[in-house]
């Protein structure tokens, strides 16, 4: 009787860990197609095609909040082309656009003006949208890995 109560665990771990699974799975969208591109070209390599660029669209809700505080000096050249991002408050999809699955990141950055201003200016607009690019492809990725060790537990119990 108690042995029998001490397999009732892990099989109703098993099943909840199941349902789960199937819940968050069908929010994954993301073609296979475009994984591989990004594991083999990166964020570059997913814009460029067209079969998977028009899937992914910019963080939504992007404003940079008055939570930040900053200071700066400006060194011996005539002009500051430091710039600076910050966005404790960007919300981005932790499965793509296909979910309504919210992350709440908090976002900091100094971009270094050597290249001249239109440079860091480039890297404040495209940094958060090449962020969120990474964090939905390694949240795919984290998915794979979840549904291989359910297919795998479910192995086990049959």
């Amino acid at each position: 009787m108690a042995l029998m109560g001490v397999m009732e665990g892990p099989k109703l771990l098993s099943i909840l860990f199941g349902l789960l699974v199937g819940i968050i799975a069908p929010c994954n969208g993301r073609a296979d197609f475009c994984m591989t591109l990004y594991k083999e070209g990166g964020v570059s390599a997913v814009l460029e095609s067209p079969e998977c660029a028009f899937e992914y669209l910019p963080p939504r809700n992007h404003s940079r909040s008055k939570k930040c505080q900053f200071a700066t000096i400006q060194g011996p050249r005539d002009y500051q082309e430091d710039r600076i991002l910050c966005d404790p408050d960007m919300k981005s999809d932790l499965l793509g656009n296909f979910c309504q699955e919210d992350l709440k990141i908090g976002l900091a950055a100094v971009f270094d003006g050597h290249g001249g201003n239109e440079a860091s200016e480039l890297a404040v607009q495209l940094f958060p949208f090449y962020f969120q690019l990474h964090v939905i492809f390694l949240g795919q990725k984290e998915m794979e890995l979840f549904e291989d060790k359910r297919d795998m537990a479910f192995q086990l119990e049959t």
